[in-house]
């Protein structure tokens, strides 16, 4: 049986064989390479069968991510931790939806050792990938937040830079290009991905989406809904219009707001036994018939103001 293999990459002489010790007295029989070129070819990496690489992130490298995406878009794709400098959110973003399983202050040396050790010995780290063919993104979606799983999904080589992070089921953090939280949900659930691959107990570095995940996939779904019949979405940082069900009360006639009320309930009811499609066609209906109502003409005293969408 081959040894497991931790690669270390780009650090400076002194700081990898630190690493290097660090990794050996904690997990013994493990094979250490220290790299010899500047940054390997993925391909040289991927054909030794590495377990851990452990790469450092240099600043101002605008060859980095692509190099990171080409040594975990692999069917054997490495863990990846990748040691850097003091960063941002956005750049930690940047870093794990091209593959980074951790990232890590060059100054943490006993995390580095720890984590890249764990990466070789827990049972539990799983990795899957595959392609959607004919499988919409959210119903993907709602497969993993259903089980309670924790991890990160990531979209595979179109460039794009997505990610989602799932914590015991739910969505707590979304990237989908310059956008987050429940903005990149959004363009998550509206765009289909062909190929992903799925990372489990990868922690969220941060949280932008604090809503459970049944109504943090409808709202986005609805919104979705929205932007595909014609409502225009700017890609900023901003989120887009929240979708929900209509205000009941806005309605006067006794007759339309019946019927309001029952669609806006049968909708709530769907939405808490975790159907979503039952629950976005209840509230699409209750939400054509009070745009209908609003359409009427009325009093000035009596109009219906206008639900935002």
């Amino acid at each position: 049986m081959t040894d497991p293999v931790i690669w270390i990459v780009e650090h400076p002489p002194e700081e990898a064989l630190a690493i290097a010790r660090g990794i050996l007295f904690n997990a013994p029989g493990v094979a250490v390479h220290l790299s010899t070129h500047r940054r390997p070819p993925p391909t040289a990496l991927v054909h030794e069968v590495p377990g851990v690489v452990v790469v450092r992130a240099w600043a101002g490298d605008p060859g980095f991510l692509e190099w990171l995406r080409a040594l975990t878009d692999t069917p054997s794709a490495p863990r990846t931790v990748v040691v850097t400098d003091k960063i941002d959110d956005e750049q930690r973003d940047a870093l794990a939806c091209a593959g980074a399983d951790a990232v890590i202050p060059r100054a943490a040396q006993p995390s580095i050792v720890a984590v890249a050790a764990c990466g070789l010995r827990d049972p539990g780290l799983e990795t899957l990938a595959g392609e959607l063919p004919g499988l919409a993104s959210v119903d993907m979606l709602q497969l993993f937040c259903a089980a309670g799983r924790t991890g990160i999904m990531r979209v595979l080589g179109d460039g794009t830079q997505a990610g989602l992070w799932l914590e015991g089921g739910d969505v707590v953090h979304a990237v989908h290009g310059r956008l987050s939280g429940m903005a990149a949900l959004v363009e998550w659930v509206r765009t289909e991905h062909g190929r992903f691959r799925w990372r489990g107990k990868v922690a969220a570095h941060r949280r932008s989406i604090g809503l459970p995940w049944k109504q943090a996939i409808l709202t986005a779904a609805c919104t979705a809904d929205e932007i595909a019949a014609g409502h225009s979405h700017s890609e900023t940082s901003e989120a887009p219009r929240v979708s929900g069900p209509p205000v009941v009360a806005a309605v006067t006639d006794s007759g339309p707001r019946d019927e309001l009320q029952d669609l806006v309930e049968l909708g709530s009811a769907a939405l808490r036994r975790g159907d979503l499609a039952a629950a976005r066609e209840y509230w699409a209906r209750a939400k054509q018939l009070q745009l209908e109502a609003t359409a009427k003409p009325s009093a000035p005293e009596a109009h219906l103001p206008r639900v935002s969408a």
